[in-house]
């Protein structure tokens, strides 16, 4: 979608954003999405199912294992520290 609002091919927008940004889009945005839950799990008490949901991941169990690959520790310990 983004491409297209660009009129540019899904290959030509990867490359031009991987030169601007480092990374693929997709990383970007779950990069985003973590960033995001960092900071509600550090400024609010909503339950870790509920921070998933709010920064786009329906499934509770994938975002766990997302987050942990981006931060290196779950959701909860991440909360505890």
């Amino acid at each position: 979608a983004l491409a297209r609002m660009e009129n540019l091919s899904n290959s030509r927008y990867h490359v031009l954003f991987c030169e601007a940004f480092g990374m693929p889009p997709s990383r970007y945005v779950t990069k985003l999405r973590i960033q995001s839950a960092c900071e509600l799990l550090l400024t609010t008490d909503l339950p870790v199912k509920q921070v998933g949901l709010s920064v786009g991941y329906g499934d509770p169990h994938f975002f766990s294992k997302i987050f942990k690959a981006y931060v290196g520790v779950s959701p909860v310990k991440y909360r505890s520290k």
